[in-house]
């Protein structure tokens, strides 16, 4: 799980940048081991085993002094893996250098071991507590929420969708917590449905984020660089990956009748229960999961208007992306079958949410929801996604049946105006691509609210004169991801100099060499003689 991706990740491995971001996922995932490592001896020590079944058996007055330790141990270690903040340090460096394929693969399955793990090490924990649903869900808001931030200031196609990988790992987080604060508090009804909608989501999001990193890989393999700056116009010239990636990017949004919208929806209402259930200050909690998950919902459709808008639309920036076509029939049939099973998967939620129960039943603790006997759209999942999806395909019937008789009824009859003109270009005589929205300006607003939380930097250089000759004005703005460049690069660098301070023990005689080896078995011996003792 940790080398397979290493070699995945590196396969163009004579370009430096790669073999940077293979290095650093390298040193995130060997950093998540130890931490795991940790975790599995104190709970092996205290069950006389490795097994998990016998892990599963330790008696909770043993666990609850180490709790907290093993909780944070187990969501350092697999945090890494799913890339919570700050430890997503090597997702944005892993999607841009890996393969398009390779990125639908990591953050469509090994992300979300990483989910997996923490959901699970929870459970061997034993009893779960309020405090650890409250850490979740402050943890989900703050991985989830800057994460989009980020992504939105980014030029690059797959690092912004890197971004919007964590993001969704943090709506997985803040589902957990939320699920894990009612069970807790003895609402086993609101934990159901947050449970069940973060499993739900899961699934949808691999399948979408999937169609969308291959969206991407299709158009690197056109115009050869992700770069949205120099990109523009690729709906008229790449049309089926244009539908493929403004359905992905609006369903992995959350919008209507998007798969991620139903499992949103069940999130949505398991917080509004709690909301109105619990007592203070879990409360509170639940509505910053109602809250925070608006929030995010709306930040991630300006992600990916910006991002559809300004690859697809407009006129191309650049002859790269002039002569951009469709992929041949293998990549285009790979997105078609990926977009159906999303669709498949949206429409038959109610099915996807008997499948997964199964997996929500051992997190409920032994507790059954108190379902009424008539369905209930408040307390019944089933219930609530089978009216959500008839209303989502019922509206969207509807609008293809509108655009259809539109369609018919305009047939054979010309369109005619007072006149045709063109759209209003500000008195411009010869407009060019270069005076279309780009991918800086349209993120502008967004970033400079949020300027001196994010860190971002820009340099300027004005027009000069009444007559500024083409070349000599530019603009580049750049958002640094600062748990990176201010917690982990100088902890790296330290390690570094650490590493070479003790070089001078590195001679390169062999005498030496076993001399170290002697004295580190007496040292060894010395210490287990006196650990039996």
């Amino acid at each position: 799980m940790s080398l397979c991706p290493f070699f995945l990740i590196c396969l163009d491995h004579e370009n430096d940048a790669v073999r940077a971001a293979g290095r650093t996922y390298l040193i995130a995932a060997h950093l998540g081991t130890a931490f795991l490592m940790a975790f599995f001896l104190i709970l092996g020590n205290l069950a006389g085993s490795m097994e998990f079944a016998a892990m599963a058996r330790i008696a909770p007055g043993a666990l609850a002094p180490l709790a907290p330790a093993l909780f944070c141990l187990a969501l350092a270690g697999f945090g890494v893996k799913a890339g919570v903040f700050p430890l997503h340090v090597w997702l944005p460096e892993a999607h841009p250098a890996a393969p398009s394929h390779v990125s639908a693969f990591m953050s469509g399955a090994l992300i979300k071991a990483g989910v997996y793990g923490i959901l699970r090490s929870l459970i061997l924990i034993g009893p779960l507590s309020p405090w650890m649903g409250q850490t979740l869900v402050a943890l989900g808001l703050i991985t989830a929420v800057p994460a989009l931030l980020i992504g939105i200031g980014q030029g690059d196609l797959k690092r912004f969708l890197a971004f919007s990988s964590i993001e969704n790992i943090g709506i997985m987080i803040l589902a957990l917590g939320l699920g894990i604060l009612a069970q807790a508090t003895g609402h086993p009804g609101a934990a159901l449905l947050a449970f069940s909608g973060m499993l739900l989501h899961v699934i949808n999001h691999a399948l979408l984020k999937g169609l969308l990193f291959f969206s991407a890989g299709s158009v690197l393999h056109a115009v050869g660089h992700g770069s949205m700056e120099r990109l523009g116009g690729l709906a008229k010239r790449m049309p089926v990956t244009a539908l493929a990636f403004v359905l992905a990017g609006a369903a992995i949004s959350g919008l209507p009748p998007g798969g991620a919208f139903f499992g949103e929806l069940l999130i949505y209402v398991g917080g509004g229960i709690a909301a109105l259930d619990l007592p203070l200050p879990s409360a509170g909690y639940a509505w910053a999961c109602v809250a925070g998950l608006a929030l995010i919902g709306g930040l991630s459709v300006i992600g990916f208007t910006r991002a559809s808008g300004i690859v697809f639309l407009g006129e191309p920036r650049s002859d790269d992306a002039a002569h951009a076509h469709d992929p041949d029939l293998s990549m285009r049939a790979a997105m078609v079958f990926l977009a159906a099973c999303a669709a498949l998967a949206a429409l038959a939620s109610p099915a996807l949410l008997r499948t997964i129960l199964p997996a929500v039943r051992p997190l409920l603790a032994g507790q059954s929801p108190d379902l009424p006997a008539a369905p209930s759209i408040v307390v019944n999942p089933e219930a609530l996604l089978q009216t959500a999806v008839w209303i989502a395909a019922g509206a969207t019937a509807l609008a293809l049946i509108l655009v259809l008789a539109r369609k018919f009824l305009l047939a054979g009859r010309p369109v005619h105006s007072h006149g045709a003109w063109g759209t209003w270009d500000c008195g411009y005589i010869k407009p060019a691509p270069r005076m279309q929205y780009t991918a800086s300006s349209y993120a502008e607003p967004m970033t400079s609210m949020f300027r001196r939380l994010l860190g971002e930097t820009r340099r300027v250089r004005p027009p000069q004169g009444l007559f500024p000759v083409q070349g000599t004005a530019s603009f580049a703005s750049a958002i640094p991801d600062r748990a990176r460049d201010g917690l982990f690069l100088p902890l790296f660098t330290a390690v570094g100099a650490a590493c070479d301070a003790v070089k001078r023990f590195q001679h390169g005689n062999l005498n030496l060499y076993i001399l170290y080896v002697l004295a580190t078995l007496v040292i060894l011996l010395a210490f287990s003689l006196e650990f039996c003792a």
